[in-house]
């Protein structure tokens, strides 16, 4: 047996690989195509979930933390921008069926608070789907993603959420899944005929 400074070739050889993969675990992976793609490919893909697509270029700073952080926030915003033009038309229903009170512009007033407060609340049952860090421009991007489990699990976990509202949404709740024309920068979801 070949000794190497008191040990063994085969203990050696065993450094050597692990270096070797810890190096190649270390070289940038490629580029995820939902980094340039965002998240209407992955809704495509995948339509049982919704998907929020967030990036940050770091300039000068060292902040690593903060950079993915801020990454993850513009992605959760992303997704509640999706999410808010899901709910629209869903509320709207509701306020429809059950609205005799008021004159129209109460009744959009009270739609569009019940959208920004029923996707914050929703917004609980997002997680983190993938990172990815270029290290050639310094760009952090997070994409979040909410699943129709996630989506049922929430919305029945709502306190002080009106019960008949709960129940509409609960049988309307398929249509916040169903197939939506990609999102663009600047515009809201549209129905796809």
């Amino acid at each position: 047996m070949i000794m190497i400074h008191g040990q063994n070739a085969r203990g050696g050889g065993l450094w050597l690989v692990l270096g070797l993969s810890l190096l190649v675990g270390c070289a940038p992976s490629p580029t995820p195509p939902w980094v340039s793609n965002g998240a209407g490919q992955l809704m495509q893909d995948d339509p049982s979930s919704m998907y929020g697509v967030g990036s940050m270029v770091m300039k000068g700073g060292k902040n690593v933390a903060g950079a993915w952080d801020l990454a993850e926030t513009r992605a959760r915003t992303a997704l509640r921008t999706i999410l808010e033009a899901r709910t629209r038309p869903v509320m709207q229903a509701y306020e429809a069926d059950t609205s005799t009170l008021m004159g129209r512009s109460r009744d959009d007033i009270m739609v569009e608070r019940g959208v920004k407060a029923f996707s914050a609340m929703m917004m609980q049952g997002v997680s983190i789907s993938d990172r990815h860090q270029d290290f050639k421009t310094k760009t952090f991007s997070v994409v979040v993603r909410l699943t129709q489990h996630d989506f049922h699990r929430t919305l029945a976990d709502m306190q002080g959420l009106n019960p008949k509202l709960r129940d509409y949404l609960q049988q309307h709740a398929a249509q916040f899944f169903e197939k939506m024309e990609p999102p663009h920068h600047g515009t809201e979801l549209r129905q796809v005929p």
